[in-house]
């Protein structure tokens, strides 16, 4: 599975991430919701219009390329956001959050996930041993695993 960031798409139509980012604010604002969250759009490739799909208010796995092209650290804030609320606030302040958002990411990122899995068997676990398991290294390369030669991947998901 690839995740890229920025999207091309959204790139190449000026304006859309305005549109879209207007948007996951207003909906976040009416939900009173101050915390990491994540609000995906279907986009039509031909007009540009977009449609609501979801709200995860948790981390997503790809928070990773998020956090290199915005410069945060997603897993950090809402550490600070619990403490907010532990100390019997609401959360972190409007302010903060606020100028805490950017007008677009800088530079791009790409997420490789790897499943064990098997397409020809309606993507069924594909246990066994990892015999070999090499990770790129280098400026600019982040891995975030535990996966490692030996590891034993399980029949089952849990």
């Amino acid at each position: 599975m690839i995740e890229e960031c920025p999207s091309p798409f959204v790139e190449k139509n000026p304006g859309l991430r305005e549109k879209l980012t207007k948007c996951a604010i207003a909906y976040a604002l009416q939900l009173k919701y101050k915390s990491a969250g994540t609000i995906e759009f279907l986009v039509d490739d031909f007009t540009g219009d977009f449609f609501f799909l979801e709200m995860n208010t948790r981390l997503q796995v790809e928070h990773g390329i998020t956090e290199l092209c915005y410069g945060l650290d997603l897993v950090t804030l809402m550490l600070q956001q619990a403490d907010c609320e532990k100390g019997g606030e609401t959360g972190l302040s409007s302010e903060l959050l606020h100028s805490l958002q950017k007008y677009g990411p800088s530079g791009a990122a790409i997420e490789a996930r790897v499943y064990a899995e098997v397409p020809f068997r309606n993507y069924a676990p594909s246990p066994g041993l990892l015999q070999v398991v090499q990770w790129p290294e280098g400026e600019g390369v982040r891995v975030d695993t535990w996966a490692k030669t030996g590891q034993r991947i399980a029949s089952f998901y849990g």
